[in-house]
């Protein structure tokens, strides 16, 4: 499968760098270092323009002193099924009052939680024309969708339109002012909490037909756009869907979030645990530099969430709910008080999507981002390195003079044999007045003297370095997709050529062997 995504994670270190995809070549090949640890490989993205393939299964990998315990080539087999297809679909939408809506939502064409600000997940808000609201439907293969739900956010009315066929919709669909649960939040002494948020989610399952004519079942939940917040007593209504089972999520500053099923005509009483958890760290970019002045969204998880027996009762919400953002200051740094146990930081720069991460309270924490992007988003030909950042990540065990000599920058991983054979060919064969500097993929000034002593490389040699204004060594595999990594530096010691391939060295450096 040429230029698949192929995501490999830590299974024991969740806060790794390795989270971000890697992508196969032209021939469905990927070549990369890993340290010593344990792996889980997925592989997925677009076969074409309709049919999407992922993993039958995820691959688990150990690294152990620097090898691979099984034989290689590692060998990842996906499946395909077919992707989405969306219809749009045109309807008259008015209020019980017959009044024109203003904040439409609905359940279909959702978008992620990153895209929205204050996390409004899985649910889209509709520009209506007039009164004429126009919307895509996904239709995975039907002619009809079995549910489409419709939320007036301003006026809290909404209307459920069942068997809706995308050939045939009704002329005009009637709002209708929404039922109401009510409920009282206390702290863990008993006192009302005042102006605590009280959102509304909602989940129910639904059945699908596939292409091969069976029907799968697909438990679906919804963070909706309504809302309200608890008055003086610490009581609150919240407007409900009437379908499925419905949430009241509770979020107030200083407490853990809480869930409670609710339902009309019933009172919920929520009791919130108070919230003491403290974040510190630091957002830097895959050169190890900071990154200044960098939203990252907030979510928060329930335990317990993810277990079997919640998948079968659905006591609380698997899906995250959102705590709102912190942005990091000029050194890249941000600091977060009051909050809860756990959280999921998902850092958000230059629109670069990134999965969520699990912390816990720290003051040490370190979280990198890629400007790496999927093929499918433009991204076929690997990214150029920014060398000016790397040279500024470079401890250099000799000094290096870069004005007026042409200079061949090799980027490697010691002890990988390629490397080895490289820089001694290539040692041998320079041209007057050129000369070789290699970047050691290391933040150990130990290891890289032992190496070149080792190898009896004589040439300008650097490791990365480390400290408070760059925490992290570089990210190689994001931005060097094969190692060595060759680099012409001209006389004016800024960068020519990029990525120099074996086949391209003769011609720099003379005949090699």
């Amino acid at each position: 499968m040429p230029f698949c995504g192929v995501e490999i994670v830590p299974s024991a270190d969740q806060t790794s760098p390795y989270f971000m995809p890697y992508f196969t070549d032209a021939r469905g090949q990927l070549t990369l270092p890993l340290p010593d640890g344990e792996y889980r490989l997925n592989a997925s993205g677009p076969a074409s323009e309709d049919i999407y393939y992922s993993s039958r299964s995820a691959y688990r990998l150990s690294v152990q002193k620097g090898k691979v315990a099984v034989f290689q080539p590692v060998v990842l087999n996906v499946t395909t099924s077919r992707r989405v297809r969306t219809q749009r679909v045109k309807m008259r939408v008015r209020t019980s009052r017959n009044q024109i809506p203003k904040n439409i939502w609905t359940q279909f064409g959702a978008v992620m939680f990153e895209d929205i600000e204050d996390g409004q997940s899985r649910w889209r808000p509709y520009r209506i024309e007039g009164d004429t609201l126009t919307i895509e439907l996904s239709m995975l293969g039907r002619e009809r969708v079995d549910r489409l739900i419709i939320l007036d956010a301003g006026t809290q009315e909404g209307a459920v339109l069942r068997n809706l066929s995308a050939q045939n919709p009704p002329k005009l669909v009637r709002l209708h002012p929404l039922p109401r649960a009510t409920g009282l939040v206390l702290d863990a002494s008993g006192k009302p909490v005042v102006g605590a948020k009280v959102s509304l989610m909602f989940g129910r399952e639904s059945v699908y037909q596939i292409p091969d004519g069976s029907t799968q079942r697909t438990w679906m939940e919804f963070l909706t756009p309504l809302s309200t917040s608890t008055d003086k007593a610490g009581r609150f209504a919240l407007p409900i869907v009437p379908e499925g089972k419905c949430w009241a999520i509770v979020t107030a500053k200083g407490y853990e979030p809480s869930a409670a099923i609710v339902s009309k005509g019933q009172i919920a009483t929520i009791r919130l645990k108070s919230a003491s958890g403290e974040y510190a760290g630091v957002l830097v970019d895959e050169y190890g530099e900071p990154v200044a002045k960098a939203r990252l969204a907030l979510q928060y998880q329930f335990p317990d969430s993810r277990t079997s027996r919640n998948y079968q009762q659905h006591r609380v919400p698997m899906r995250e709910i959102p705590l709102g953002s912190v942005t990091t200051d000029d050194g890249g740094r941000f600091t977060l008080k009051g909050m809860p146990s756990s959280l999921l930081l998902i850092p958000r720069v230059q629109n670069l999507p990134w999965r969520p991460l699990s912390v816990k309270p720290s003051r040490d924490l370190i979280l990198t981002i890629s400007s790496a992007r999927p093929p499918w988003e433009g991204g076929r030909e690997p990214a150029t390195p920014n060398v000016e950042k790397l040279l500024r990540s470079v401890e250099w065990l000799q000094p290096v003079q870069w004005q007026g000599r042409n200079t061949l920058l090799v980027i490697t991983t010691p002890y990988l044999p390629q490397s080895e054979l490289l820089l001694q060919t290539v040692r041998r064969q320079l041209r007057e007045s050129w000369q070789m500097a290699v970047v050691l993929d290391t933040t150990s000034r130990q290891e890289a003297e032992r190496y070149c002593q080792q190898i009896g490389l004589d040439v300008p040699a650097g490791y990365w370095k480390r400290g408070a204004a760059r925490p992290i060594a570089p990210v190689l595999p994001y931005i060097v997709p094969s190692l060595p990594y060759v680099v012409l530096i001209g006389q004016d010691g800024k960068p020519q050529r990029h990525g120099i391939t074996a086949d391209e060295l003769p011609k720099l450096v003379g005949a090699l062997p």
